[in-house]
């Protein structure tokens, strides 16, 4: 699975202030249980490898359409305390979605942190053939790190560097 922004966006949302943050991108391996996003920030570019994360979801009878298909509303915690609202389709087999939820019996295609003030739901579906899909090879680029090395180089960056804004 390939999680990546619409190029047609009006809106791009970048990464701390980094607008080449908007060309992010999570690959997801499901049979191998494995994550690689490939992260912009500022001019490098880091490629971060985890494994899954496998989230206890709890269904409930809530259903609404999205981009044309009935979805199902599942719930999830993550970080001990951040509740997180999905909605899941059974009619697309893929067991992924949006950023790096997955784990719900179809595809995610919505998701809702309110903690968080965050909201993303799916606008439309196309289907690709695999001649026409083109998955990234992260193998070329730089190398690969996991996301706590990321965590803790970005956190070292934004420490020593005098001139980045400072949360008040």
């Amino acid at each position: 699975s390939l999680f990546q922004k619409a190029s047609d966006l009006q809106e791009k949302v970048p990464f701390i202030f980094d607008e080449n943050s908007v060309d992010d991108k999570i690959l997801t391996d499901f049979n191998a249980k494995t994550v690689i996003k490939q992260q912009h920030v500022f001019q490098d570019i880091y490629n971060i490898s985890d494994g899954c994360v496998e989230y206890t979801w709890k269904m409930t009878n809530e259903i609404r359409n999205i981009a044309g298909f009935d979805c199902y509303r599942a719930e999830t915690i993550i970080n001990d305390s951040v509740y997180i609202i999905a909605f899941f389709t059974d009619k697309i087999e893929v067991s992924g979605g949006p950023l790096y939820f997955r784990g719900l019996p179809g595809m995610i295609l919505g998701i809702v942190a309110p903690r968080l003030n965050f909201t993303l739901f799916a606008t439309k579906f196309e289907s690709l053939d695999n001649s026409t899909f083109n998955i990234p090879n992260f193998s070329q680029l730089p190398k690969m790190i996991k996301h706590q090395e990321f965590r803790r180089s970005l956190n070292d960056f934004v420490t020593s560097n005098k001139n980045f804004p400072k949360s008040v």
